[in-house]
């Protein structure tokens, strides 16, 4: 089997058996935007950098451990719920013509720092 019928299956399988939700909403980003480039020189000691997508990681990771229910999946059998006590979220990277999706893990205990550090990190490792 090839890696792209893997990813076919993997990506059916996930869908079958991981609740789904979306949501949409306007936000003004300008206090955020102000906070980043207060907090650029201590990203830049860190070998950051910092991006909104580091806030909104960390955002996503505790509204997910305060709402369990939607970092779940459906049992084999269809009749229950299992909740996952990690929050791992994975970021959709472009490498070439492919989409990889690497995975920081457990993002539930780490602050803003170490998530920015190994967002930073992950185009170099999503191209070894």
């Amino acid at each position: 089997m090839g890696p792209r019928k893997r990813a076919a299956d993997k990506a059916r399988q996930s869908w079958n058996s991981i609740p789904h939700g979306y949501g949409q909403c306007e936000a003004d980003a300008m206090a955020l935007r102000a906070l980043m480039k207060e907090l650029s020189p201590e990203a830049h000691k860190r070998g950051c950098e910092l991006t909104e997508t580091a806030f909104a990681i960390r955002a996503l990771a505790k509204a997910l451990h305060e709402h369990p229910e939607f970092n779940s999946h459906m049992d084999e059998d269809g009749k229950g719920m299992t909740l996952k006590r990690s929050c791992d979220i994975g970021v959709a990277l472009t490498v070439g013509h492919a989409v990889i999706v690497p995975v920081i893990r457990e993002v539930q205990k780490k602050d803003l720092w170490p998530v920015a550090v190994e967002l930073s990190k992950l185009p170099v490792r999503a191209r070894e």
